[in-house]
């Protein structure tokens, strides 16, 4: 086994056996317990004004009775912003349709700053940051 890695695959290469390392993708840990990601990412716009960014998202639920559904920062190194739309699911049996949610929000943005990128469950969307007036 190679050292560090945990996974990792052989593969014949002539009369020697190569290594295929396969790590882990890296998913950024989620800030509040007890909650899952929203199915889907359907819309993001993304703009500057002023000297702050502002979003509207847009995002569906696998089914209805979702609540507490919000859109959260991800603590990150990256100059992009990265945020993750969830919310805590149904306990109980809910409504098979599609439940969806738009949200706006704004904070104040950080100097190299082109993109902003959202988590879903299934997708992510990633978006060019419009600069507008005081940017």
């Amino acid at each position: 086994m190679l050292a560090g890695c945990q996974h990792f695959t052989e593969t014949d290469y002539g009369s020697r056996v190569v290594p295929i390392v396969s790590p882990e993708p890296s998913k950024p840990s989620r800030i509040r317990t007890g909650t899952e990601r929203l199915l889907t990412v359907d819309q993001l716009y993304a703009w500057c004004e002023d000297g702050t960014l502002k979003m509207q998202v847009t995002a569906t639920a696998r089914s209805g009775g979702w609540r507490d559904v919000d859109l959260n920062r991800l603590a990150g190194e990256s100059t992009t912003p990265v945020f993750e739309v969830s919310g805590v699911p149904p306990k109980r049996p809910a409504s098979q349709a599609l439940q969806s949610f738009t949200f706006r929000h704004d904070e104040p943005m950080e100097r190299g700053t082109g993109r902003v990128k959202v988590i879903g469950q299934s997708n992510e969307m990633s978006s060019a940051i419009f600069i507008g007036r005081g940017c």
